[in-house]
């Protein structure tokens, strides 16, 4: 619906630049839970406290350092991806959203595939995917009413 250079988006009064600005749809909030969950994939594991080896350090030869050069340096992740993907669990945390609708969310956030969200919920894969819909759609007009921009 449009008005004299607004728009109704969610039942909110948007001016034109806003409209781009604040425009969040269902993809666009998955795509900020996917890469929230890589984020924290790529930061380093919690050291535990206290936590003490008494084994005795494994002092590698050249030979074996040689031949173990299969390991991957794990990347790490930047500072702006990390305050996006705090913010993104933030939206988790929002009332309108129940317990088994913030369950659904992270669940598809770790790509777990419907069959296996539709037998953890006990109920039927197009049902678990209405319901991620409706999650969704209470996150997008929260962003909206909050006016969060899209980054």
């Amino acid at each position: 619906m449009k008005f004299s250079g607004t728009h109704v988006v969610n039942n909110y009064l948007l001016t034109e630049a806003e409209t781009t600005k604040y425009q969040w749809d269902r993809q666009k909030v998955i795509d900020r839970f996917d890469s929230c969950v890589t984020v924290f994939e790529l930061l380093p594991n919690v050291v535990r406290l206290g936590f003490y080896s008494y084994w005795p350090d494994i002092v590698l030869t050249d030979r074996e350092l040689r031949n173990n050069r299969k390991r991957i340096n794990k990347l790490t992740a930047q500072p702006d991806a990390i305050d996006r993907a705090v913010e993104t669990l933030t939206w988790i945390q929002q009332d309108n959203l129940t317990v088994g609708e913030r369950k659904l969310i992270w669940l598809r956030g770790h790509r777990v595939g419907w069959k296996g969200v539709a037998r953890e919920f006990g109920v039927g894969m197009r049902t678990c995917q209405r319901w991620y819909a409706v999650a969704l759609d209470k996150i997008i007009e929260e962003l909206t009413c909050k006016r969060v921009e899209v980054r």
